[in-house]
């Protein structure tokens, strides 16, 4: 009896050890756990009830103890694979996660208790808040990047560096498990790019502005309508892309406009051309008259005195030109029911020159180099 009561003594305390040490693994807490209660009671034999029932209640115990230290173990590994693979996405030291996560050094003996297994929850849980932080940013990032390559046709060689990471823009969370791939030194290299396209679109905006300021220019110049130098001053003065996008749609809309008008007055524009193609020739005539040694003989004289001939025959024409001129200005101011500053300089011009050919008076006049 007494070697049996003594082999029932060991078998109490060796399961009572096995007991003991899980509980002190698991941190294990009267009340349920989470760090709520009192500490587990320490199992020991006390010798008063050595029965086969009061041992089969611990060994069924232990099994319980036993499963629970199992699915606790099971947990964390899969707890540590997460934080491990969301440090390796965050482009952060797994192990400088990890210590932060349990405060310092990790012991086994805290590996599967309640408040390491809390922890690791906590540090995934913070770590995807980071994630989902850096997601948003990055995805916006992206969304401006694609809008840039489309607006300035930017070839596929400059788009590969970023091409793989460009298809994480309507990704989920959990689809971005690339190492690396929301770093922060990652996300300020799309920040860089994103940067470089925004000043290469300024700086092509404005050259467009130039341009289309040159053609507008160049469209009233040949229309005889008043300039604008402002536009592109004001352009530098904006602030956001709205703003230019619209300076720029104010361009097309007068270019637009301008082209009409200059399509409007195409018939006395061109009378204007030839009206002030006569007097430069009536001008060149004048100095040619005054010339003493016009009639001399030389190298290029023939020429000379035809260019002087077609002269003559031109200024002649004067006063019909200026007859037809003032009656297209006249009919064009009637039909746009107002008059233009513009128009009204030339029609002064011309009025003056039709009465001046009527004359023939002055030195060096139409009329008189007609009757020449």
């Amino acid at each position: 009896m007494r070697r049996r009561r003594d082999e029932r003594r060991r078998q109490f305390a060796d399961v009572a050890q096995r007991v003991n040490k899980i509980q002190q693994e698991m941190d294990l807490q009267l009340g349920g756990g989470g760090g709520q209660g009192q500490p587990h009671a320490h199992v020991a034999v006390d010798g008063s009830d050595l029965t086969t029932t009061k041992l089969d209640e611990l060994r069924a115990y232990l099994r319980r103890l036993q499963q629970e230290k199992e699915s606790r173990t099971k947990k964390v590994a899969e707890l540590m694979a997460t934080l491990h693979s969301s440090s390796l996405v965050l482009g952060m030291d797994p192990r400088e996660t990890n210590s932060v996560v349990h405060g310092g050094v990790q012991t086994q003996a805290s590996g599967i208790s309640d408040s390491a297994i809390s922890g690791l929850a906590g540090g995934i849980e913070r770590l995807r808040e980071i994630k989902r932080s850096r997601m948003e940013k990055l995805q916006d990032l992206l969304g401006s990047m694609l809008e840039l390559w489309n607006l300035m046709d930017t070839p596929a060689e400059e788009q590969r560096r970023f091409q793989g990471v460009a298809c994480n823009i309507a990704a989920s969370e959990d689809e971005i498990t690339e190492p690396g791939a929301l770093s922060m030194a990652f996300i300020r290299n799309v920040e860089a790019e994103v940067m470089r396209l925004e000043n290469l679109k300024e700086c092509r905006m404005r050259e467009l502005v130039v341009k289309k300021h040159e053609e507008l220019k160049e469209i009233r110049r040949r229309a005889r309508l008043p300039e604008d130098d402002t536009t592109v001053m004001v352009f530098d003065a904006m602030d956001s892309d709205a703003e230019r996008a619209m300076i720029l749609e104010r361009l097309e809309l007068q270019i637009s406009k301008a082209k009409d008008l200059e399509f409007s007055r195409k018939d006395v524009l061109e009378k204007m051309d030839r009206w002030q193609a006569a007097l430069e020739e009536e001008s060149w005539l004048e100095e040619y008259s005054r010339n003493e040694n016009r009639y001399n003989t030389g190298k290029g004289t023939h020429l000379v005195l035809k260019r002087a001939e077609k002269a003559r025959s031109l200024v002649c024409k004067m006063p019909a030109m200026a007859e037809a001129l003032v009656a297209k200005v006249v009919a064009w101011e009637k039909e746009r029911g107002a008059r233009r500053c513009c128009w009204t300089c030339w029609r002064t011009t011309a009025t003056r020159g039709r009465r001046r050919s009527r004359n023939g008076s002055g030195s060096g006049t139409s009329g008189g180099w007609c009757r020449a």
